[in-house]
């Protein structure tokens, strides 16, 4: 018979169950590999790989667990509501609870590898300029060197002085001033 979830979350049908009771030790641990020298508790069970990065999966009764989570939970507790588990370790079978930290999605995606967390880290644009104070301004999210703007805009213009010229025309013959 199929576990009932102990409480829900939002309304988006199956997914928003929560479970508070994940497998027991007595099944998930035959399924981890310790290894020695890392530390690291690899799952050899069932897997699914993510966007590009596989994760050890388990059967709970009604849907599929990261192999992750339901180690830490059974070992350290639930895992605070807003909060996912970040792999210390970088290795993403592992299911070592001292290896799992807490963290929120903001956290866990700047600690990774990605575009978004290299160019988070980013404190100097390609040219050598310092990415911050009067030198950074924010558009649509990105940040940008104001240096690099005005070197590009400097070399835009010259390269295009007709074409400058004729929309400088354009707005003041609209504004009348």
């Amino acid at each position: 018979m199929p576990r009932k979830p102990d409480r829900f979350v939002g309304s988006k049908g199956r997914f928003s169950r929560v479970y508070q009771d994940p497998l027991s030790l007595d099944v998930l641990m035959p399924k981890v590999e310790k290894i020695t020298e890392s530390g690291c508790w690899i799952w050899m069970g069932y897997s699914q790989t993510v966007r590009g990065a596989t994760y050890g999966s388990c059967w709970n009764g009604s849907r599929y667990i990261r192999s992750h989570r339901a180690v830490y939970e059974n070992i350290k507790g639930v895992v605070p509501d807003g909060l996912v588990l970040d792999h210390l370790c970088r290795v993403t079978l592992c299911c070592n609870p001292d290896h799992l930290e807490p963290v929120t999605t903001r956290t866990n995606i700047l600690r990774g590898v990605s575009v978004t967390a290299l160019q988070a880290a980013q404190t100097h644009c390609k040219r050598g300029h310092e990415l911050s104070g009067s030198n950074l301004y924010v558009n649509n999210g990105c940040r940008v060197c104001k240096a690099c703007r005005a070197l590009f805009t400097k070399a835009y213009r010259e390269r295009n002085v007709e074409k400058v010229a004729k929309a400088r025309k354009d707005r003041y013959d609209r504004t009348g001033t």
